[in-house]
């Protein structure tokens, strides 16, 4: 019988410590049962899998058996009987090559680094986005253009697609495809907020990607000689530990002895919305049924020789230059970024007795527009004060509403809390509101960000 995935291979010395903490932890059950359940259908090529995923290569590893559990669960057809590229997929008819790619951490070092957590202000974040970001994908995805997969004879004349995901910083993850995009169309974009909180986007041309030790890429990956033959870039920041914990969990594992709890931040189909919606849920109530593709994007390239049509890989999000802007297409619930919180708890059922039930239902907070969010409150509480609002938001059921301002004089920034005090249903009409809470923060706000 083949060793199982957790079946040391390698000596304890070599070990991955985030493969240590996955077999050694009692609340990583629902994650070894998902893990298991995919690596059950997965065929290793090369035959280097066990040794990788257990060593130094656990994050990329873990990548593959993300993109095979998606491929498999999906409605596609797998061939890996190649070593290279890393999967043959067919669905209606279509062949796709796909190869995977991670940025890892700096040469030398097993894990990932913390640069990230040392970020402060909103100018720094935009600045590691263009930039350490930036230069971190490019990386990868030029190595691989470099290996001219379409040159091989099962590839040849088929669509190419890179899929990558970082993994070079412990925080990586709170990341959207931002910086990837942008660095692919070789755009930027800005927006405009008017007084009425309509929000314009535009993309403009880029510049080139500068990491702050000085290495500097050019923007624009699909404008790159030779990068015709890639059809798109596949990326999603949610192919990782958390991922399987979920999906373990929601085959049924773990119920009864593990408490999961996912927050995160994710797509806002207001027009105006300049921020993300905010969600939270627990996975004994989750608000609906979580799908391998859920977080995954795929970037077309407009040069593309073989394009690939729009909905091909299902659950994901479509993503297209159009008249010079960028474009996303999105079908369903798309969440951005999120962090799943896990805790064992042997005696799960019976504390449940003895606490108060938890709500049913999830909170997700959703941006508004200005004039929206006037239209609720019939005086606005902050009316007199010397401050400017910048972002209007909602909870999924109208009870209650935020409104984040800043100040005119020191540029400090706060918020403001109101609920409903009468007992009807969301309207979109004028109420009766009560500020309950008021918070301020000494930096600016950050209103631009969608990563968290």
């Amino acid at each position: 019988m083949p060793p199982s995935l957790f079946d040391p291979v390698l000596p304890t010395d070599r070990l991955h410590p985030y493969f240590v903490h996955l077999v050694n932890e009692p609340a990583n059950e629902p994650t070894r049962a998902a893990l298991s359940d995919v690596y059950a259908t997965f065929v290793d090529p090369d035959g280097n899998f066990l040794n990788d995923f257990q060593g130094e290569g656990f994050d990329a590893r873990l990548s593959e058996l993300y993109l095979h559990a998606y491929f498999s669960r999906s409605g596609f057809t797998l061939d890996r009987s190649h070593n290279r590229p890393d999967f043959m997929v067919t669905r209606d008819s279509l062949t796709v090559a796909v190869e995977a790619t991670t940025a890892n951490p700096s040469q030398g070092t097993a894990t990932p680094g913390t640069q990230i957590a040392n970020l402060k202000s909103p100018d720094e974040i935009e600045a590691y986005v263009q930039g350490e970001l930036a230069v971190r994908l490019s990386g990868p995805l030029l190595a691989k253009l470099k290996k001219q997969y379409w040159k091989l004879e099962h590839v040849k004349d088929r669509p190419l697609v890179l899929a990558i995901q970082a993994f070079h910083d412990k925080n990586s993850q709170e990341f959207t495809d931002t910086a990837l995009t942008q660095y692919l169309f070789g755009l930027r974009a800005t927006w405009t907020m008017s007084d009425d909180g309509e929000l314009d986007v535009r993309a403009m041309p880029g510049e080139g990607h500068r990491k702050p030790s000085g290495k500097t890429v050019p923007t624009g990956f699909f404008g790159l000689p030779e990068s015709e033959h890639i059809s798109a870039v596949a990326f999603t920041n949610a192919g990782t530990h958390a991922k399987f914990t979920r999906m373990g969990y929601q085959m049924g594992v773990g119920n009864d002895t593990v408490f999961v709890v996912r927050t995160g931040s994710a797509f806002d189909s207001e027009p105006s919305a300049m921020l993300p919606a905010c969600f939270s849920y627990n996975l004994d109530w989750p608000p609906r049924v979580e799908t391998w593709g859920e977080g995954l994007v795929v970037i077309h390239n407009p040069r593309a020789l073989h394009p690939i049509p729009d909905g091909f890989f299902p659950s994901a999000i479509d993503t297209r230059l159009e008249d010079g802007r960028i474009a996303s297409i999105h079908r369903s619930w798309h969440p951005f970024a999120s962090k799943t919180l896990v805790a064992h708890a042997p005696h799960k059922r019976e504390l449940a007795k003895l606490m108060p039930p938890l709500p049913p239902a999830p909170m997700e907070t959703m941006s508004l527009s200005k004039q929206d969010f006037h239209q609720l409150v019939a005086v606005s509480p902050i009316a007199a004060l010397a401050v400017r609002e910048e972002a209007w938001l909602a909870d999924e059921t109208g009870s209650f509403l935020a409104v984040v301002v800043v100040d005119r004089h020191d540029g400090d920034w706060g918020y403001y809390l109101l609920a409903r005090i009468n007992t009807s249903t969301f309207e979109r009409s004028r109420g009766r509101w009560a500020s309950i809470h008021a918070g301020a923060q000494g930096r600016k706000l950050n209103s631009g960000s969608s990563a968290g």
